[in-house]
């Protein structure tokens, strides 16, 4: 994976350098295939979570790097579409990932930082020449994110009470008598 992250690295500096916005899909377009199916396999959380941000990072700084050394007045379509498309990626990938590693709070915790990276992100751009529609894009995103992450998170058992037979169960550890249910 780290082989892959410096090419994907590699293509992020080269996309910055000459000015080929259109790098930045490849990049993601390359990666993605290759460590989704590393994530597939079986890894500690630990790993599944380096693997994540790291591939997280290079395309959202692929995607914003361009975007702050060549300001626009309107937001390109390349980065338009990579910024929600990385964050939609590195959201699905980690929750079944992790899910699958066996580490479900650990998935809610991925929820939730990555909704908080973009929301720092949206926060950080207010001070530089990014376009405005970048800072709005990270920010919505982040908040969606968030939602999602508080609308998926672990549920607090309800006591429930009823009335009737099994009634005795909730309030009683005791076995029932023989002959009632």
């Amino acid at each position: 994976m780290a082989v892959l992250w410096l090419a994907g690295l590699a293509g992020a500096g080269v996309l910055v350098w000459q000015r080929w916005n259109w790098l930045a899909l490849a990049v993601f377009a390359v990666a993605l295939p290759q460590w989704a199916v590393w994530l597939a396999a079986d890894h500690s959380p630990v790993a599944i979570l380096l693997v994540l941000a790291a591939f997280g990072a290079l395309n959202g700084g692929a995607a914003v790097g361009f975007e702050l050394r060549v300001p626009s007045a309107r937001l390109r379509p390349s980065s338009a579409m990579l910024l929600p498309l990385n964050a939609i990626v590195l959201a699905l990938a980690g929750w079944f990932a992790l899910g699958a590693a066996q580490a479900p709070a650990l998935a809610h915790v991925w929820l939730g930082a990555v909704a908080v990276a973009h929301l720092a992100v949206g926060l950080e751009t207010v001070s530089t020449q990014c376009n405005r529609d970048v800072r709005l894009l990270a920010l919505a995103r982040g908040v969606v994110l968030f939602d999602v992450t508080l609308a998926t998170g672990p549920r607090r058992a309800r006591p429930r009470a009823r009335v009737g037979d099994h009634d005795h169960r909730l309030r009683d550890p005791r076995p029932a008598p023989a002959g009632r249910p």
